[in-house]
């Protein structure tokens, strides 16, 4: 019977590692320097180098330093936080203005108290006409960061839901425990912000491996630890 092998692909801020495993034995390696060899290219010769070798499942870990994020890069990104906290990236030391501009920065009248009570009604046309401006500014994502939203989510869907039907990309925090608002805000920012990027890290991998490992046998690293098969993988 022919041996079944892991391919695992670590992308960093500089350097692409890959590995071919015979279950958790490393049978081959090889370090790539992205500066000057192309992702795609790359991986795509390690795995033609090792065509023998009948690859089942493909690992993925995808990891970019904070300080590459430049919002010029990925298209800008507006903010619409609890009125109050429209100010929350100068909160424990999180001033970043590579995440946002001044002009993309909502105070939207909504409150959840932390019973996951609502002590505030979403302004529902508010947010249609925060809507509106991002759409005639061009801008295509937007980040929700409603307090305690992890405890009631009915403002942060109704919101979501306003921003999608004019076409723009929404991003909520994850819940996780432990994490305070702050933390969970900036992660969803971060998120956001190389999104765009990760998306065609992703296209370059699924094309480089579409010919080696079955599509359901390529697995993404997220951000709780574990590997999963979505595409819509939380790297930051």
């Amino acid at each position: 019977m022919q041996n079944r092998f892991l391919l695992g692909v670590s992308i960093g801020e500089s350097f692409a590692e890959y590995c071919l495993l015979d279950n958790s034995k490393v049978i081959a390696a090889k370090r790539a320097y992205l500066p000057r060899e192309n992702l795609k290219n790359s991986l795509q010769q390690f795995i033609s180098s090792h065509k023998d070798k009948s690859i089942t499942k493909a690992a993925v870990a995808l990891r970019v330093s904070e300080k590459l994020l430049d919002y010029k890069l990925n298209g800008a990104i507006a903010h619409l936080t609890t009125e109050g906290f429209e100010h929350w990236l100068d909160l424990h030391r999180c001033e970043n203005s590579r995440l946002t501009t001044s002009d993309l920065q909502f105070a939207v009248k909504e409150r959840i108290l932390a019973n996951g009570s609502v002590e505030t009604a979403l302004d529902s046309a508010q947010v249609e006409a925060i809507a509106e401006k991002l759409q005639a500014l061009g801008t295509k994502k937007a980040c929700l960061h409603f307090l305690h939203a992890s405890l009631n989510p009915a403002h942060e869907k109704a919101a979501a839901k306003i921003l999608a039907a004019k076409g723009i990309e929404v991003f909520v925090p994850e819940k996780s425990d432990g994490a305070d608002e702050v933390a969970r805000w900036r992660k969803n920012a971060l998120n956001a912000t190389v999104s765009g990027l990760f998306t065609d890290i992703k296209n370059d991998i699924a094309e480089a491996l579409k010919e080696a490992v079955p599509a359901d046998g390529i697995f993404y690293l997220h951000s709780d630890g574990k590997f999963h098969q979505n595409n819509n993988t939380h790297c930051i």
